[in-house]
């Protein structure tokens, strides 16, 4: 809370009377720091405009020095957060590596573990080409920008001989079409 003594008498200044720019709109936080910049050119201190703008001290005096070093560019709308690509594990190259041998080999080919990719399985791999440990979670978000999904495998052997199904189901159903009896798969 900001207490403010006006005519003898304590005010409180609520919290939610202040204005907090870091709430604001990036347009707004402009707004405001071109208003620094004209009540500056007009004479004002920088208590008297934190004040007037209902911001920081402190806030005023930065805003003050980064037009004075750079003009408008040092105070205009810049792009926030992190920037695209950065604080990745794997290069750009790395993940068209990973991504291709995902596509093009089975991890069998590999002489990993099990007949499908699992992200264990190529954690394993990353690791064993690239000598870099990666969380599975963290592995999660790669396979989904490189746009891989989570499936299920369908259970059915996979040195299974049609014709040998047909005639068994045939035998034993005898009446029954193929047809019929796995209409609900797919």
């Amino acid at each position: 809370m900001r207490y403010v003594i006006k005519d003898d008498m304590l005010c409180v200044m609520e919290n939610e009377l202040r204005t907090d720019a870091k709430h604001l709109s990036p347009e707004e936080q402009f707004q405001i720091r071109k208003n620094i910049v004209r009540l500056k050119k007009q004479g004002k201190t920088a208590t008297e405009t934190a004040e007037i703008l209902d911001v920081s001290k402190r806030h005023v005096e930065s805003t003050v020095k980064k037009y004075r070093e750079r003009g408008f560019a040092g105070i205009k709308l810049q792009r926030r957060g992190r920037k695209l690509g950065g604080n990745r594990v794997l290069t750009i190259e790395q993940e068209r590596a990973v991504r291709g041998v995902i596509i093009d080999k089975t991890p069998e080919q590999l002489r990993l573990k099990g007949c499908m990719w699992t992200r264990k399985n190529i954690a394993e791999y990353i690791e064993r080409v690239y000598e870099l440990s990666m969380p599975l979670s963290t592995l999660g978000y790669y396979l989904s920008r490189w746009g891989f999904s989570v499936q299920r495998p369908v259970k059915r052997a996979y040195k299974q001989d049609a014709g040998k199904v047909i005639d068994r189901v045939e035998r034993r159903f005898p009446g029954i079409g193929m047809s019929t009896l796995f209409r609900t798969e797919s």
